[in-house]
């Protein structure tokens, strides 16, 4: 096993074991983050919006970009947990609405210095 895949082991089960702890259905996939204690932004609160496309929508609607639903939650603080439980919290809002991919992979800075979430999967 390689220095690159041993560190990829470790970093996947570093990342599961908190998802567990955490008692999260989100997939942190944010690789560049060391731990979820870790500060990213400073030590207040953030706006986290995420914008998906209602799980009840026809053909047409999403083709006409009709209807769009924007959830938020608000962190509190900057750290990778803060961040994590809002984007839970918008992926959970997300989820009663129809399926969503539960990957964590961006946070974007909006110019309001709010963050729109970026799910994958």
């Amino acid at each position: 096993m390689t220095i690159v895949e041993r560190t990829t082991e470790q970093s996947i089960q570093y990342w599961g074991a908190a998802q567990d702890a955490l008692g999260v259905e989100t997939v942190w996939s944010i690789w560049e983050c060391q731990s979820v204690d870790q500060n990213l932004l400073k030590k207040k609160s953030y706006r986290i919006s995420y914008t998906f496309i209602d799980g009840d929508a026809t053909f047409d609607e999403v083709m006409n970009d009709s209807r769009w639903v924007t959830v938020t939650a608000d962190t509190n603080g900057g750290t990778v947990r803060d961040l994590w439980e809002a984007a839970e919290s918008c992926f959970q809002q997300a989820k009663a609405r129809g399926d969503h991919h539960p990957y964590i992979e961006n946070f974007v800075m909006q110019d309001d210095g709010s963050f729109e979430l970026v799910m994958g999967s």
